[in-house]
């Protein structure tokens, strides 16, 4: 969100001061900005008791109703919850805020001592308890301070305490009349550590000062006053009070006589003293506003409301001073917050403003040093001199030139000075002021207008007029004029456009303007005219014809500044024109002046601000009101650099003057915190530091986090690039309005959000802030789960195979007295059921499933599972019967072939057909006769073949009394896998194969039909193996 700021200006050593000439006119230099917060910016309120600035770099503000905590762009509010007190803060009026070594906060209000636990966003509290004796003496809490040993120091309203954080003991030292090693007063109101580890400890009655070490207390003499504030500077001891100044030396403990140069704070209620980097010492007073003592000059300077609020103070009330680690003075007022900084105004700003004028006098259009080193100022109500030494300004007028609005200033060697206006002619003043000559057209032959935007000097002297109808050259001798003038039509040797609101006369003195109707080139030598029109065909040609000014750089190029084109530079070698825009990163594309520093940068006014383009590496910063710019509008032709190096531009609110090479920079690397993170727009009630871990439950996947860069000086300025690893695709960078990082529907994962940010100058911390969030998964969508389902179902398929097992072992106990054929056969169904269960199947199985699961395959896991499923339970289901279903042995050996296909990734294709019209399910054969034949052809034939498809087919044909089943591989034949398993030292005979022989030797002493089984070797057209055919004639009964 963008900062609206309240800013107001002051100066070096006046921060406010008045210069009055004749008409009471008054300038205010400006060189300090401060940001005014109120509660309409968000504070909780706006009488401001206390300001710190803890160790993460955020500032905390105390006031009447709230604690604050501001992180440059947002205040976050804590007040207390009479209703449900538990962890909150115990009451709305805080007065004083100091830190531990833990980082935790020690806050001091008018009921009760907090500790806020800023990890975990709670407040512990402690309150006065009658009947506790050792505990805290009083709610009421004035002052917080830790010394050097952590020990905390609270001075109340009865007694000063001590407090142990560690040991968690009170001991409070009281009043008592006739000790002098005793406090002062039991109203105990600002406590001071100086150099020496002394405590000063100032009461409503005096001081006292606390031999740290010993703790013993000694009273000083003669310092009967109400005591506010306290600090050190040299070996001085400042003492702010309820009336003025008071001074002691911190080794002596005597009063030092320093009153002659603080008269103006006699009996004044000094409520805050502040020491800055700079040696400087702020003051401030109940009644009088600030005031800012230089330790070296022994000047002072004064900063109140006295005016315009923008501008000055929120109130002359001062409450509170605080030095942030970054040199920021922090004013607390009974009105608002102030924040002054160097580097939020890099730009001195100039407002004339008095009585007697309205805001014309503040808007400015013309510029012009005189010999005396003064800066002539033109506005839209006269002309005024303004003093660069001492910052004063006068009126530069003659009578009745306040209703003048000025347009342009030109001075010739002699003083003369040429002043073009709007609609009340061209005049000649002295250098004085004094009017000389007045030109218009009802008294000047040959005056085109009386209207006229610039002023130029050729080297032969003539004087150049831009006008409104035309351009003329003006003879100073004779005051004759030769004029080109617009003739409501584009003609040779004429100027294009009726309004010249520019000229520039090159090196060679080539006369340009600028028109809004192209660029015009003249040669006063020939009177000839060339005009430059944009082309829409030719990207190297005027981006528009709205021309505002043209400007000639030392290097020779030519600019062009247009309304809406942005700026383009002509090269006169090559005749063209190279455009710069907001396209190629130009801020803005109405530029109005172009001007030139010794460095050789450009600067432009624009809309937008200030901008500073670097032209060999066409590169542009912007400045804008953050920074100090009188305002984000300039007039066109209020641009001028002065002798020594100084730029002047002017616009609607003043003018800048300053130093382009003395630009201060921030220097300091902004920290980054993490303000807030945001679970479907509810806030995270703990805060996050750099390497802590979120962890978010299920479900909770929709989050946002802003951050900040504590930078702030100009907020508004500073820039930021943050990622989401193993989310986002690179680094998104944004402004400050973007400073919230939005996610939506974040899948289950670990993840790490790391934040940059840099200052308002581009200086960047490029560590910033990292910590990782952890989303947790839905509990079905867990791998323990997964895992857990697919154990669970393996383990029931154990039990079912173990239990069917235990079936057939009784169901054979009962049997013991069948014949022997059947119990050879039903102990060959046995081996042959178990053979097809062996562990080394059931394992190659599982260990399929477990590759599945760990290569997070968990549909192809699932289907595998499935078809094993499937197959155990047909053949647990027919293992028992003598005859089943062609239609079911067939459906064994798919379920079969299948699992074997995706445990060996699909190395082979197969086919199983039923040739003819065969009603399969009408069909009985003796089962498992056929698959120890596929698997053989898998195992041997196909798995070995190295190069080409590996294909199987098995085809059923319907007979008198058998069914013909062959099984045809064409993988590497019964030879080659016998050498192979003999190099692999398997010279065991298939137990498959060799069951399946015995079976069949037993069926077929039951049956007249014999079954029969014929392998042939397959070869191709060069006699080598090609695979194996197994044909296998079985009888059937009909079922």
């Amino acid at each position: 969100m963008k900062i609206l700021k309240h800013i107001f200006f002051v100066s070096f050593f006046a921060i406010t001061f008045f210069c009055f000439s004749q008409n009471n006119a008054e300038i205010k230099f400006e060189n300090y900005s401060s940001e005014v917060f109120s509660y309409r910016r968000g504070l909780s309120q706006n009488s401001i008791q206390c300001i710190m600035q803890d160790s993460d770099g955020f500032m905390w503000i105390g006031t009447w109703d709230g604690l604050n905590r501001f992180d440059g762009y947002n205040f976050k509010i804590y007040r207390p919850d009479y209703i449900n007190p538990e962890g909150k803060i115990s009451n709305e009026t805080v007065t004083s805020i100091a830190e531990d070594k833990n980082g935790n906060l020690w806050i001091g209000t008018d009921h009760g001592l907090n500790m806020f636990d800023k990890k975990n966003n709670e407040f512990t509290s402690f309150h006065y308890n009658f009947y506790n004796k050792n505990g805290l003496p009083a709610d009421s809490i004035k002052h917080l301070l830790f010394d050097k040993s952590g020990l905390l120091w609270i001075a109340t309203n009865n007694g000063l305490c001590s407090y142990d954080i560690e040991e968690k003991i009170f001991k409070t030292y009281y009043f008592i009349s006739k000790n002098e090693a005793t406090i002062p007063s039991n109203s105990v109101k600002r406590l001071f550590i100086d150099d020496n580890n002394f405590m000063w400890i100032g009461t409503n009655s005096g001081i006292a000062v606390m031999d740290l070490n010993t703790k013993s207390i000694k009273r000083i003499k003669n310092s009967n006053h109400n005591v506010k504030s306290i600090i050190q500077v040299d070996e001085n001891i400042w003492v702010g009070t309820s009336s003025g100044l008071r001074f002691y030396n911190s080794n002596t403990l005597e009063n030092v006589d320093l009153q002659s140069d603080f008269h103006f704070f006699d009996n004044s209620d000094i409520t805050c003293l502040l020491l800055d980097m700079k040696n400087r010492v702020w003051i401030g007073s109940s009644d009088k506003g600030l005031n800012v003592y230089n330790i070296k000059t022994k000047k002072h300077s004064y900063i109140n409301n006295k005016f315009n609020s923008r501008y000055g103070l929120s109130s002359n009330s001062i409450q509170s001073l605080y030095m942030s680690k970054f040199g920021e003075i922090w004013v607390g007022t009974f009105n608002g917050l102030n924040m002054f900084s160097d580097y939020s105004f890099k730009f001195p700003h100039y407002r004339i403003i008095g009585p007697h004028y309205d805001y014309k006098k503040n808007v400015v259009s013309a510029f012009h040093v005189l010999k005396n080193g003064n800066l002539l100022v033109g506005t839209s109500g006269g002309i005024v001199s303004f003093n660069t030494v001492d910052k004063s300004i006068h009126d530069f007028s003659p009578e009745n030139f306040d209703d003048v609005q000025v347009r342009a200033i030109n001075i010739l060697e002699n003083g003369d000075v040429w002043v073009g206006t709007v609609n009340k002619g061209l005049y000649l003043l002295d250098e004085n002021g004094r009017m000389k000559k007045c030109f218009k057209t009802q008294n000047t032959p040959g005056l085109i207008s009386n209207t006229i935007w610039d002023i130029k000097f050729d080297k032969k002297g003539f004087l150049w007029l831009a006008m409104e109808g035309g351009v003329s050259k003006m003879d100073l001798k004779t005051h004759k004029f030769n004029n080109w003038q617009f003739l409501g039509r584009e003609e040779k040797d004429h100027i294009s456009g009726s309004f010249i609101r520019n000229l520039c006369i090159d090196k060679n003195g080539i006369v340009w303007l600028a028109t809004f109707n192209g660029l015009n080139r003249l040669d006063p030598a020939t009177g000839k005219i060339f005009v430059f029109h944009h082309d829409k065909r030719n990207p190297n040609s005027l981006p528009n014809d709205r021309i505002l000014s043209v400007f000639e750089s030392s290097d020779g190029y030519l600019w062009i500044a247009s309304f809406g084109g942005g700026l383009s530079r002509y090269d006169r070698k090559t005749a063209t024109f190279t455009n710069f825009n907001v396209k190629n990163g130009l801020p803005d594309n109405v530029i109005y002046d172009i001007i030139e520093d010794d460095k050789g940068f450009l600067w432009l006014t624009s809309n937008v601000g200030l901008i500073k383009f670097n032209p060999l590496t066409s590169t542009f910063i912007k400045y804008d009101v953050n920074d100090g710019i009188q305002s984000s509008e300039f007039n066109l032709g209020a641009a001028y650099i002065l002798p020594n190096g100084e730029i002047a531009v002017g616009g609607m609110n003043g003018f800048n003057l300053f130093n382009p090479n003395k630009i201060v920079t921030n220097k300091y690397v902004p920290k980054i915190v993490i303000p807030e993170f945001k679970i479907f727009g509810e806030a995270l009630n703990r805060s996050i530091q750099d390497g802590d871990t979120v962890i978010l439950k299920p479900g909770n996947n929709f989050f946002s986090i802003s951050f900040s860069a504590l930078d702030f000086a100009n907020p508004s300025k500073n820039n930021y690039a943050y990622i989401l690893s193993n989310y986002d695709k690179d680094w998104i960078k944004v402004d400050a309005s973007k400073r919230i990082a939005e996610y939506t529907d974040v899948t289950p994962g670990t993840y790490k959000f790391t934040v940059k940010g840099a200052n308002s100058d581009g200086l960047w911390n490029n560590e910033g802030i990292s910590f990782t969030i952890i989303v947790k998964p839905r509990f079905y969508k867990t791998w323990f789960f997964k895992f857990s389902l697919i154990f669970l179902s393996m383990v029931t398929v154990f039990i079912l195979i173990r239990v069917r097992i235990k079936k057939i072992r009784k169901k054979s106990e009962v049997d013991k007295k069948m014949l022997k054929v059947e119990k050879e056969k039903f102990d060959l169904e046995q081996r042959a059921l178990r053979l097809q269960m062996n562990p080394h199947f059931i394992f190659n199985s599982l260990n399929s499933i477990q590759s599945y699961i760990i290569s997070n395959e968990t549909e192809s896991a699932v289907n595998y599972l499935a078809k094993f499923s499937q197959l155990m339970r047909l053949i647990l289901s027919t293992s028992r019967e003598k005859y089943i279903s062609l239609s079911q042995e067939i459906l064994l050996l798919k379920y079969y072939i299948d699992m074997e296909n995706m445990r060996f990734k699909n190395k082979f294709n197969y086919e199983i057909r039923v040739e003819g019209v065969i009603d399969t399910d009408k069909i009985g054969i003796p089962p498992m006769i056929i698959q120890p034949h596929v698997e053989n052809a898998i195992i041997h034939g196909l798995l070995n073949k190295k190069n080409g498809n590996c294909n199987l087919f098995v085809q059923f044909w319907k007979q008198e009394t058998h069914i013909l089943c062959v099984i045809e591989d064409n993988g590497i034949g019964r030879d080659k896998a016998k050498e192979i398993k003999q190099n692999n030292g398997l010279l065991q005979k298939p137990q498959g194969i060799a069951i399946t022989k015995e079976r069949l030797d037993i069926l077929n002493k039951d049956i007249k039909n014999k079954t029969t089984v014929e392998i042939i070797d397959l070869k191709d057209e060069n006699d080598n193996p090609s695979g194996t055919r197994v044909r296998l004639i079985i009888p059937f009964i009909d079922l």
